[in-house]
């Protein structure tokens, strides 16, 4: 009799601990990784666009190299290699990017997607004049 006792409190016990827990995880509110809401992935649209998708699960540094191998005379690649580099500190360096540093990427991007006849993102200043 006490075992069976003593299994009944374990089993109510840790389903308490479980809904006590679930009740925290909703309490608490999900966080995006950083760096989600780089530029880059639009450069990365567009490239795509452009005849150059990326493959699932391709490294961003493969893929590019792939396209800057194949030389497409409409894509220019020579900046791309530093935005990829800001791209990877803001993604995944857990300094990240200062200020100055982060306008470079947006501005990098939006500049190249400009040479290669993007669509105006809603950041750039050309988008507001629709």
């Amino acid at each position: 009799m006490p075992l069976i006792a003593l299994l009944a409190w374990r089993l109510y016990r840790r389903q308490r601990v479980d809904r006590r827990a679930a009740r925290l995880m909703s309490a608490t509110p999900s966080r995006s990784h950083p760096g989600q809401d780089s530029a880059f992935y639009l450069v990365e649209q567009r490239l795509a666009q452009l005849s150059f998708p990326r493959a699932p699960g391709e490294p961003l540094t493969r893929w590019l190299a792939r396209i800057e191998a194949a030389r497409p005379p409409a894509v220019t690649t020579t900046a791309l290699s530093a935005l990829l580099a800001l791209h990877y500190r803001y993604r995944f360096d857990p300094k990240g990017l200062d200020a100055l540093e982060r306008s470079t990427l947006d501005a990098g991007a939006r500049e190249w997607l400009g040479a290669h006849n993007a669509a105006p993102t809603p950041a750039s200043p050309s988008a507001a004049t629709v």
